[in-house]
């Protein structure tokens, strides 16, 4: 199982999400670049961004910190929100980026980027609130995951912004998407102990996506990496 530090990137600085509230953001650290390095250091391979102020395309600071960190790390680089055009994806692998992840609000651009770039590029994450997908009233996860896979996307981010911060994954739903949706599972939300990866591991998922546990020490990185990616 792969273990993937994450950042939360508002204005450029790397803050603390709760429940998917901005309102309730805290600023974690004011130079990503540094949190990156550090995550390398510590042995991650990768390292996922997600741009909160992805209205209206994103935000030019949060995609320049992004191009920033692939140039100045070996890490790999996967970004997430704000993608608004394919042009904007071949943008960002221009500068470095490994990865980019399309969501439900850029669900129109899924073909053409299989085409162009091909699978092992584009993910996608289902942002959803328990089992119903964000601004999709009645649409569950499980279908949607279903539908994703059978378009050819390989690789599916499970992203409950109602865990976001809080310490209890949504286990129930990731363990639905891996038993019946033939894609890569990565669960990002809510991880915040040694116990939350067991499970997740138990349970089949492909990796797990984690932010604050890291900056708070309930977990080490070094640690994770080495118990569940190492063995």
């Amino acid at each position: 199982m792969q273990i993937i530090p994450a950042l939360y990137l508002s204005g450029g600085n790397a803050v603390s999400h709760y429940k998917g509230e901005v309102d309730q953001s805290t600023i974690l650290s004011r130079d990503p670049l540094r949190s990156a390095r550090e995550f390398e250091k510590q042995g991650a391979r990768m390292i996922h961004l997600v741009d909160l102020d992805a209205t209206d395309g994103g935000s030019d600071a949060n995609q320049k910190i992004t191009k920033i960190i692939a140039k100045n790390t070996h890490l790999q680089v996967q970004y997430a929100e704000g993608i608004i055009s394919i042009e904007n994806i071949a943008s960002l692998f221009s500068a470095g980026v490994a990865r980019v992840s399309l969501n439900q609000f850029s669900e129109n651009l899924v073909q053409e980027a299989l085409k162009q770039f091909g699978p092992e590029k584009i993910i996608f994450t289902i942002r959803a609130q328990r089992n119903i997908i964000d601004g999709r009233p009645g649409l569950e996860v499980f279908h949607y995951g279903k539908d994703l896979a059978d378009q050819g996307i390989a690789q599916i981010i499970f992203r409950d912004t109602k865990v976001e911060g809080s310490f209890h994954p949504n286990f129930d739903e990731v363990e639905r998407l891996i038993l019946g949706c033939p894609a890569e599972i990565y669960a990002f939300g809510g991880i915040g102990n040694m116990d939350d990866l067991e499970i997740l591991q138990r349970t089949g998922a492909a990796g797990a996506i984690i932010s604050r546990a890291f900056f708070e020490d309930r977990l080490s990185l070094q640690q994770c990496i080495r118990f569940y990616t190492l063995h």
